[in-house]
């Protein structure tokens, strides 16, 4: 069983390699490089997202895997205005994946809270195959 303190130990294996097929384990050195290739790509893509990320790949993947699990919050006060209006600015709170976790009156506004997940760009690779880099009997202190 993987242990919780361990994914920050599992992040060089990540980084080593793992199956580019999802469905399979590694075996073989195309697949290793295979999966070296994602997870540049997924640094690219983070880049260009204009997340500020790190200079080193390696720290970017360990701040990454932290956000595993993690959620943002936001809090949005709503003046009274028709409905159609509110729809709307909930529709594109909901577009940037923010969900309404509760809501409460505030003077003449509606104060809304949200929430929504942290993006993490290695939660694109299985954590099954993840766990099948991890050493036999879990490795490591903890």
């Amino acid at each position: 069983m993987i242990k919780f303190g361990h994914l920050f130990l599992l992040v060089p294996l990540v980084l080593a390699g793992c199956a580019s097929d999802p469905d399979s384990p590694p075996s073989s050195s195309d697949q290793v490089e295979a999966l070296k290739e994602r997870v540049r790509e997924l640094y690219r893509q983070a880049r260009e997202s204009g997340q500020q990320v790190p200079q080193d790949a390696l720290e970017w993947a360990r701040q990454d895997v932290r956000r595993m699990g993690d959620w943002e919050y936001k809090i949005v006060d709503l003046p009274v205005e028709d409905l159609q209006t509110r729809q709307a600015r909930l529709n594109e709170l909901g577009a940037e994946r923010w969900e309404v976790f509760w809501i409460e009156p505030v003077g003449d506004e509606t104060r809304v809270y949200l929430k929504r997940r942290s993006r993490s760009w290695l939660e694109k690779i299985p954590l099954s195959q993840l766990r099948l880099l991890w050493p036999s009997g879990g490795g490591g202190a903890e």
